[in-house]
């Protein structure tokens, strides 16, 4: 004879949820690596002005070959050490201060209205 339709399909209710098993045993501690060398150093200068005109900062880790292959990135605070700390370029209703230039041993920064008192951290990357 004929095969009959197929049914529908009961379900059922979900069980309960198993216990959780025992942890295993914890693996061998492996080699601790070579001390790496990440290139960073970072510089604060503190009560720094800024006048329409610019400034120049020292900054001594900018050499040549930070200008051909790494990074060199700028930030400022009004408050100090502690922060918050800006990025340039930073801009807020009528005072935009930019990064003008990079070059080896320094950063030359300007502002649209004079600054005073203002605290940088400079970071260079290799």
């Amino acid at each position: 004879g004929a095969t009959g339709a197929t049914g529908k399909t009961g379900t059922g209710k979900t069980g309960a949820t198993g216990k959780t098993g025992v942890t295993g045993p914890t693996g061998a501690t492996g080699a601790t690596g070579a001390t790496g060398s990440n290139g960073v150093q970072s510089y604060i200068i503190s009560n720094q002005d800024v006048p329409v005109s610019g400034v120049t900062l020292s900054v001594p880790a900018i050499t040549q070959n930070v200008i051909d292959n790494g990074v060199v990135l700028v930030y400022f605070s009004a408050t100090g050490i502690t922060g918050p700390w800006y990025t340039l370029p930073y801009s807020n209703i009528n005072t935009t201060i930019s990064l003008v230039s990079v070059g080896v041993g320094h950063v030359t920064l300007i502002s649209t209205t004079y600054q005073r008192g203002l605290y940088f951290k400079i970071v260079v990357k290799i």
